[in-house]
Protein backbone atom coordinates (compact mmCIF):
# COMPACT_ATOMS: atom_id res chain seq x y z
CA UNK A 1 0.00 0.00 0.00
CA UNK A 2 1.37 3.34 -0.72
CA UNK A 3 1.89 5.78 1.62
CA UNK A 4 -0.08 9.04 0.51
CA UNK A 5 -0.24 12.57 2.91
CA UNK A 6 -1.07 15.77 0.84
CA UNK A 7 -3.13 16.51 -1.79
CA UNK A 8 -1.83 16.28 -5.27
CA UNK A 9 0.36 19.50 -6.94
CA UNK A 10 1.41 20.17 -9.90
CA UNK A 11 4.96 20.99 -10.88
CA UNK A 12 6.51 21.87 -14.45
CA UNK A 13 9.15 20.45 -16.22
CA UNK A 14 11.01 20.31 -18.66
CA UNK A 15 10.87 16.70 -21.52
CA UNK A 16 14.42 16.05 -20.01
CA UNK A 17 13.85 16.70 -16.67
CA UNK A 18 10.62 14.23 -16.89
CA UNK A 19 12.89 11.81 -18.55
CA UNK A 20 15.44 11.99 -16.00
CA UNK A 21 13.43 11.26 -12.82
CA UNK A 22 11.92 8.80 -14.67
CA UNK A 23 15.33 7.10 -15.03
CA UNK A 24 16.32 8.19 -11.40
CA UNK A 25 13.45 6.50 -9.91
CA UNK A 26 14.31 2.62 -11.34
CA UNK A 27 16.87 2.54 -8.49
CA UNK A 28 13.87 2.38 -6.03
CA UNK A 29 11.90 0.40 -8.45
CA UNK A 30 14.94 -2.13 -8.22
CA UNK A 31 16.66 -2.52 -4.91
CA UNK A 32 13.73 -1.93 -2.48
CA UNK A 33 12.47 -4.98 -2.87
CA UNK A 34 15.41 -6.53 -2.11
CA UNK A 35 15.47 -5.17 1.59
CA UNK A 36 11.48 -6.15 2.15
CA UNK A 37 10.58 -2.14 1.29
CA UNK A 38 9.21 -1.16 4.44
CA UNK A 39 8.09 1.88 3.38
CA UNK A 40 6.38 1.14 0.14
CA UNK A 41 8.96 3.02 -2.43
CA UNK A 42 8.56 0.30 -5.10
CA UNK A 43 5.15 0.96 -5.92
CA UNK A 44 5.52 5.21 -5.32
CA UNK A 45 8.21 5.11 -8.09
CA UNK A 46 5.78 2.61 -10.16
CA UNK A 47 3.02 5.37 -9.80
CA UNK A 48 5.63 7.75 -10.89
CA UNK A 49 6.68 6.59 -13.73
CA UNK A 50 2.96 5.82 -14.82
CA UNK A 51 2.27 9.23 -15.16
CA UNK A 52 5.27 10.60 -16.04
CA UNK A 53 5.80 8.63 -19.39
CA UNK A 54 8.70 9.26 -21.75
CA UNK A 55 8.88 12.19 -23.69
CA UNK A 56 10.22 14.03 -26.95
CA UNK A 57 13.18 16.25 -26.04
CA UNK A 58 12.03 18.92 -28.28
CA UNK A 59 8.24 19.23 -26.92
CA UNK A 60 6.46 21.36 -24.89
CA UNK A 61 7.08 21.40 -21.30
CA UNK A 62 5.28 18.84 -18.47
CA UNK A 63 2.76 19.94 -16.05
CA UNK A 64 3.21 16.74 -13.61
CA UNK A 65 0.89 16.53 -11.07
CA UNK A 66 1.75 14.02 -7.69
CA UNK A 67 1.14 13.77 -4.24
CA UNK A 68 3.40 15.13 -1.86
CA UNK A 69 4.32 11.83 -0.64
CA UNK A 70 5.09 10.86 -4.33
CA UNK A 71 7.38 14.37 -4.65
CA UNK A 72 8.89 13.30 -2.04
CA UNK A 73 10.15 9.99 -3.39
CA UNK A 74 10.92 12.19 -6.50
CA UNK A 75 13.39 13.82 -4.29
CA UNK A 76 14.73 11.34 -2.97
CA UNK A 77 15.31 9.13 -5.71
CA UNK A 78 17.14 11.87 -7.60
CA UNK A 79 19.82 12.07 -4.74
CA UNK A 80 20.24 8.86 -4.43
CA UNK A 81 20.76 8.75 -8.32
CA UNK A 82 22.86 11.90 -8.11
CA UNK A 83 25.11 10.92 -5.56
CA UNK A 84 25.80 7.36 -7.03
CA UNK A 85 26.83 9.16 -10.16
CA UNK A 86 29.29 11.74 -8.01
CA UNK A 87 31.12 8.83 -6.59
CA UNK A 88 31.31 7.23 -9.91
CA UNK A 89 32.87 10.15 -11.73
CA UNK A 90 29.76 10.43 -13.92
CA UNK A 91 29.19 14.31 -12.98
CA UNK A 92 27.02 15.74 -16.48
CA UNK A 93 24.53 12.97 -15.18
CA UNK A 94 24.73 13.82 -11.52
CA UNK A 95 23.98 17.55 -12.57
CA UNK A 96 20.92 16.52 -14.26
CA UNK A 97 19.81 14.67 -11.44
CA UNK A 98 20.41 17.92 -9.08
CA UNK A 99 19.07 20.60 -11.32
CA UNK A 100 15.72 17.93 -11.93
CA UNK A 101 15.97 17.93 -8.05
CA UNK A 102 16.12 21.31 -7.69
CA UNK A 103 13.51 22.05 -10.25
CA UNK A 104 11.38 20.12 -8.15
CA UNK A 105 12.23 21.89 -4.56
CA UNK A 106 11.84 25.72 -5.87
CA UNK A 107 8.35 24.35 -6.97
CA UNK A 108 7.03 22.32 -3.64
CA UNK A 109 10.11 22.08 -1.18
CA UNK A 110 7.85 24.11 1.11
CA UNK A 111 5.01 21.62 0.67
CA UNK A 112 7.74 18.90 1.29
CA UNK A 113 7.36 17.13 5.49
CA UNK A 114 10.72 18.05 7.31
CA UNK A 115 12.92 15.08 7.60
CA UNK A 116 15.40 15.96 10.26
CA UNK A 117 17.76 14.03 12.08
CA UNK A 118 18.16 13.01 15.70
CA UNK A 119 20.67 15.60 17.59
CA UNK A 120 23.44 13.83 19.21
CA UNK A 121 27.37 13.86 20.42
CA UNK A 122 29.58 11.65 20.79
CA UNK A 123 33.63 11.90 21.87
CA UNK A 124 35.87 9.55 21.60
CA UNK A 125 39.67 8.45 21.51
CA UNK A 126 40.30 6.63 18.88
CA UNK A 127 44.04 4.84 17.95
CA UNK A 128 44.78 3.94 14.56
CA UNK A 129 48.40 3.51 14.33
CA UNK A 130 50.03 2.12 11.24
CA UNK A 131 46.75 2.23 9.51
CA UNK A 132 46.20 5.77 9.23
CA UNK A 133 42.52 5.90 9.36
CA UNK A 134 39.19 5.04 11.34
CA UNK A 135 35.90 4.12 9.46
CA UNK A 136 32.40 4.73 10.45
CA UNK A 137 30.22 2.64 8.82
CA UNK A 138 26.78 0.56 9.03
CA UNK A 139 26.84 -3.13 9.92
CA UNK A 140 25.97 -5.39 7.24
CA UNK A 141 24.37 -7.36 10.48
CA UNK A 142 23.28 -7.37 13.37
CA UNK A 143 25.75 -7.30 16.29
CA UNK A 144 28.75 -6.64 14.16
CA UNK A 145 31.09 -3.91 15.63
CA UNK A 146 34.68 -4.21 14.25
CA UNK A 147 36.29 -1.62 11.85
CA UNK A 148 36.53 -2.54 8.32
CA UNK A 149 39.95 -2.61 6.78
CA UNK A 150 38.74 0.38 3.38
CA UNK A 151 42.08 1.60 2.85
CA UNK A 152 43.16 4.95 4.08
CA UNK A 153 41.90 7.68 1.77
CA UNK A 154 44.64 9.47 0.09
CA UNK A 155 44.51 13.55 1.10
CA UNK A 156 47.48 14.11 -1.26
CA UNK A 157 45.03 13.84 -4.51
CA UNK A 158 41.65 14.36 -2.69
CA UNK A 159 39.48 14.53 0.37
CA UNK A 160 40.99 12.92 4.01
CA UNK A 161 37.41 11.73 3.86
CA UNK A 162 35.72 9.31 1.40
CA UNK A 163 32.87 7.07 1.11
CA UNK A 164 34.21 3.47 1.51
CA UNK A 165 31.24 1.27 0.42
CA UNK A 166 28.03 3.17 -0.99
CA UNK A 167 25.05 3.32 1.42
CA UNK A 168 27.50 1.70 4.20
CA UNK A 169 30.57 3.59 5.67
CA UNK A 170 33.09 6.32 5.34
CA UNK A 171 37.03 5.99 6.05
CA UNK A 172 38.55 9.05 7.20
CA UNK A 173 42.48 9.51 6.97
CA UNK A 174 44.71 10.80 10.41
CA UNK A 175 47.89 12.62 10.64
CA UNK A 176 48.75 10.91 13.94
CA UNK A 177 48.76 7.64 15.50
CA UNK A 178 45.77 8.42 17.52
CA UNK A 179 43.07 10.87 17.28
CA UNK A 180 40.29 12.83 19.57
CA UNK A 181 37.12 12.70 17.71
CA UNK A 182 33.61 14.60 18.14
CA UNK A 183 30.66 13.11 16.24
CA UNK A 184 27.82 15.22 16.07
CA UNK A 185 24.68 14.64 14.01
CA UNK A 186 22.79 17.40 14.01
CA UNK A 187 18.77 18.16 12.73
CA UNK A 188 19.98 20.44 10.09
CA UNK A 189 23.28 22.03 8.74
CA UNK A 190 26.06 23.95 10.67
CA UNK A 191 26.81 27.30 11.18
CA UNK A 192 30.92 27.40 8.98
CA UNK A 193 32.88 27.76 11.32
CA UNK A 194 36.62 27.95 9.97
CA UNK A 195 38.64 29.38 11.94
CA UNK A 196 39.27 27.65 14.62
CA UNK A 197 40.09 24.04 12.02
CA UNK A 198 43.08 23.66 10.15
CA UNK A 199 41.23 21.67 7.58
CA UNK A 200 37.57 21.78 6.68
CA UNK A 201 35.96 19.35 3.91
CA UNK A 202 32.77 18.39 2.81
CA UNK A 203 31.45 15.25 1.10
CA UNK A 204 27.70 13.98 0.83
CA UNK A 205 27.08 10.12 1.60
CA UNK A 206 24.16 7.62 1.50
CA UNK A 207 22.89 6.10 4.69
CA UNK A 208 20.30 3.35 5.00
CA UNK A 209 17.24 2.43 7.37
CA UNK A 210 17.33 -0.76 6.81
CA UNK A 211 18.10 -3.77 8.58
CA UNK A 212 20.92 -1.82 10.52
CA UNK A 213 20.24 1.82 10.70
CA UNK A 214 22.88 2.06 13.51
CA UNK A 215 26.21 3.68 12.91
CA UNK A 216 29.90 2.17 14.32
CA UNK A 217 33.09 4.67 14.95
CA UNK A 218 35.53 2.24 14.69
CA UNK A 219 39.45 1.93 14.08
CA UNK A 220 39.76 -1.24 11.20
CA UNK A 221 39.97 -4.09 12.82
CA UNK A 222 38.61 -3.10 16.36
CA UNK A 223 35.64 -3.27 17.88
CA UNK A 224 33.80 0.18 17.92
CA UNK A 225 31.71 2.27 19.37
CA UNK A 226 27.85 1.99 18.49
CA UNK A 227 26.60 5.55 17.68
CA UNK A 228 22.81 6.11 18.18
CA UNK A 229 20.42 5.77 15.23
CA UNK A 230 21.06 8.69 12.67
CA UNK A 231 16.55 8.82 12.90
CA UNK A 232 13.74 5.98 12.55
CA UNK A 233 12.89 8.63 9.39
CA UNK A 234 16.41 8.23 7.29
CA UNK A 235 14.18 7.55 4.22
CA UNK A 236 13.78 9.44 2.40
CA UNK A 237 16.60 11.82 3.61
CA UNK A 238 19.18 8.79 2.93
CA UNK A 239 21.56 11.24 1.89
CA UNK A 240 23.32 13.27 4.91
CA UNK A 241 25.66 16.03 4.73
CA UNK A 242 29.41 15.40 6.11
CA UNK A 243 31.69 17.52 7.32
CA UNK A 244 35.26 17.00 8.59
CA UNK A 245 37.22 19.65 10.23
CA UNK A 246 40.76 18.77 11.79
CA UNK A 247 43.28 20.44 13.42
CA UNK A 248 46.14 19.85 16.07
CA UNK A 249 45.30 19.22 19.79
CA UNK A 250 48.57 20.48 20.80
CA UNK A 251 49.95 16.78 22.47
CA UNK A 252 51.59 15.52 18.72
CA UNK A 253 47.54 14.59 18.20
CA UNK A 254 45.26 15.56 16.09
CA UNK A 255 41.69 16.39 17.14
CA UNK A 256 38.94 15.51 14.56
CA UNK A 257 35.25 16.91 14.48
CA UNK A 258 32.85 14.84 11.69
CA UNK A 259 29.19 16.69 11.56
CA UNK A 260 26.50 14.76 9.61
CA UNK A 261 22.83 16.53 8.81
CA UNK A 262 20.11 15.30 6.76
CA UNK A 263 20.70 17.30 3.23
CA UNK A 264 20.95 16.93 -0.54
CA UNK A 265 23.65 15.35 -2.83
CA UNK A 266 25.98 17.53 -3.63
CA UNK A 267 29.90 17.64 -5.04
CA UNK A 268 32.49 17.32 -2.17
CA UNK A 269 34.23 20.63 -1.41
CA UNK A 270 37.27 21.58 0.59
CA UNK A 271 36.24 25.09 2.75
CA UNK A 272 40.13 25.04 3.91
CA UNK A 273 43.26 23.35 3.36
CA UNK A 274 46.57 24.31 4.62
CA UNK A 275 49.63 23.98 2.50
CA UNK A 276 50.58 20.73 4.10
CA UNK A 277 48.71 18.20 6.04
CA UNK A 278 47.52 18.91 9.53
CA UNK A 279 49.89 17.85 11.78
CA UNK A 280 51.69 18.57 15.30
Amino acid sequence: MSFIYGDAVAVTLSPAQANTISLALDSGITTEPQWGDPRGIAEDSLAVKSVLGWHDLDGQEVRVELTIRQWDVVVAELDKDALTRLQTGDEDEATERIQARDTVLTQVGHDLPAHSGQPTTVQQHLEPGKAGYYTLFQPPRGGWRTGFTYGRPDATIGLPIRAAVPGRGLSIATGTPAVDVTMQIRADAPETDLTPWAYVGEISQQWISHPYPELILAVPDQEGTVLPELSTQVWPNVVYRVRLSVRSSGNAEEEHRVQLWPGHAAPSVELKRPSSPPTD
